[in-house]
């Protein structure tokens, strides 16, 4: 299949072995992942699926790296992949260290669909977890009533405040630092959303 778009693979490694995912995730157990008024979510299901199909020996959790043929290859990024990664491989981010700071105009938090130009029209929050003043609220009760089971989500509180402010403010905090003319693009990792909550990509 890469072939067909001109890509050769990279990297193949096996991070369910590797990170022994079945015994340390999954505790060599299937799960039952038969839908309920309380647990009928898209993501829950999901995730359920996949570990029962790993348990089974159907599914294998993989990284795979590709690139294009006749790409330019980075030193370091191979080398991190396999987990030999030496410093110094990274060029470090820009500061403008008391000369001219960057001109730019500050991000404000609003709710966007994401369709057409200029992030969409504005639209209502989706998710009460990050952006609706509620993460706090909704932590203390997961908190109150921790089970065996969500041993795993205890993160720390300050990581539910609301997300769409608290992320204007750190990336207006690192906008600001920057030397006037850098350019550069800023990439977004996010996780999968719900279409059931309202998000259709």
């Amino acid at each position: 299949i890469a072939e067909k778009f001109n890509l050769n693979l990279v990297v193949d490694r096996d991070l369910g072995s590797e990170y022994q995912i079945i015994a340390r995730n999954y505790r060599n157990k299937l799960p039952n992942i038969a839908p309920t008024k309380a647990k009928s979510h898209q993501g829950w299901l999901g995730s359920g699926m996949r570990q029962k199909l790993m348990v089974e020996g159907k599914l294998t959790y993989r990284m795979l790296v590709f690139q294009k043929v006749g790409g330019t290859k980075s030193h370091g990024t191979n080398r991190s992949l396999f987990g030999d990664s030496t410093e110094g491989d990274c060029d470090s981010v820009q500061s403008a260290n008391g000369n001219e700071a960057l001109t730019f105009n500050p991000i404000e938090a609003e709710h966007r669909t994401g369709k057409g130009s200029g992030g969409g029209g504005k639209m209502q929050c989706i998710s009460g977890w990050y952006c609706c003043g509620k993460g706090e609220e909704w932590w203390d009760n997961l908190e109150d009533n921790r089970t065996h089971n969500t041993g795993y989500l205890k993160l720390p509180k300050s990581l539910f405040g609301n997300y769409m402010d608290k992320m204007v403010e750190h990336l207006n905090a690192f906008y600001s630092q920057l030397p006037s003319g850098a350019t550069g693009k800023f990439l977004d990792i996010g996780g999968t959303g719900s279409v059931a909550s309202g998000m259709s990509k």
